[in-house]
Parts: structure tokens; sequence; C-alpha cells
């Protein structure tokens, strides 16, 4: 969901993404907000609509952790293996 920082002025957040499951994990960076629970990792821009989805940047494994920098996503795999993808 999203509201301008100031709020939403009484009206309903704008839903941005939708992670399907009750384990979903988030991080945000200064252009996107990537998202997984229990399966592939997407992406969905700020500002943008992903039509709840959004765009699946990695779909071989489901995250347990995500982390993002400046050129990359990081994630825990279900086995621990902390993984990389770059450029994210």
């Amino acid at each position: 969901m999203k509201c301008a920082i100031d709020g939403c002025g009484g009206k309903e957040p704008t839903r941005v993404a939708l992670a399907d499951g009750s384990d979903a994990r988030f991080v945000i960076d200064v252009g996107a907000v990537y998202f997984s629970a229990d399966g592939p990792i997407a992406k969905c821009g700020l500002g943008s609509d992903c039509f709840g989805y959004g765009l699946t940047v990695e779909a071989r494994s489901a995250a347990h952790a995500l982390a993002v920098d400046a050129t990359s996503v990081y994630w825990a795999d279900s086995d621990g293996t902390i993984m990389r993808l770059t450029p994210k």
C-alpha cells in the first residue's frame, strides 16, 4: 500500500503489489519495492501500479530474508545460502 509521506488524507491507501501468503517479506530502495511470499522475488517500481504482482526478478528460489543496496538484491535461500542478484 502507498500514501504520501504526510498521510493518505482520509482516503484509502493504494495497493502497489500483492505478495500472496502469510509470510511475506519486502524491502524498499529509492526506486522500487522488492517482495516475496515463499515464491519468486518480484519488483514493483515506486509510483507504479504493478496490478498486484510486480515483475519477477528471481524465480528459482523463495526468499527467507531480503536486502538491497545500490546495485544488488540479496536473499537467504531455503537452505540458508545467501544469494545475490546483480544488477537488480
